[in-house]
């Protein structure tokens, strides 16, 4: 996990980050930033307003799992309107990640979400229609199942701003 990698959704859809992004977005540029990283950082944070999260969602999904194309339009109409991010981390098995502007899952994208990515969907991108295909099984890393015994699945954290 010493690789920064960031996913992109392409020009419509800027953000997928994975391993250290929210460091990134929540420390100052130094030296340990490459100034490359720091770039990218101060792009897309620039796009996505800052968010001051008061909600956790917490789902479990066994190795059947999955969720539908869906909205997130539970929070209040001004979180929705400023485009507030909703942020997602991902722990577990991997999980196959549908996204597009329409419900219909054969135009939808799909990639892959594996234990640690987080996903950040806000400004322009906040209104997705998103869900999960399925989970792939046995794809939990080894250390973490030995560290924790974390059962077969894959756990899904959203932080939210009603």
């Amino acid at each position: 996990m010493n690789d920064v990698s960031r996913k992109e959704l392409g020009s419509d859809y800027p953000l997928v980050w994975t391993n250290t992004s929210i460091r990134w977005c929540t420390s100052p540029c130094d030296t340990r930033n490459s100034q490359d990283n720091c770039s990218s950082c101060k792009f897309y944070c620039k796009r996505v307003p800052q968010i001051d999260p008061d909600i956790c969602i917490v789902n479990y999904y066994t190795n059947s799992g999955k969720l539908g194309l869906h909205q997130d339009k539970d929070e209040s109409k001004s979180s929705i309107n400023q485009g507030l991010a909703f942020i997602s981390i991902s722990i577990g098995d991997t999980a196959e990640f549908m996204f597009g502007d329409t419900r219909d899952k054969g135009k939808a994208t799909k990639i892959d979400l594996e234990s640690g990515d987080v996903l950040i969907l806000g400004g322009e991108s906040r209104l997705l229609f998103h869900g999960i295909s399925h989970v792939k099984t046995n794809t939990t890393p080894t250390w973490l199942k030995e560290a924790t015994g974390l059962r077969p699945g894959r756990i899904n954290l959203t932080f939210r701003q009603y």
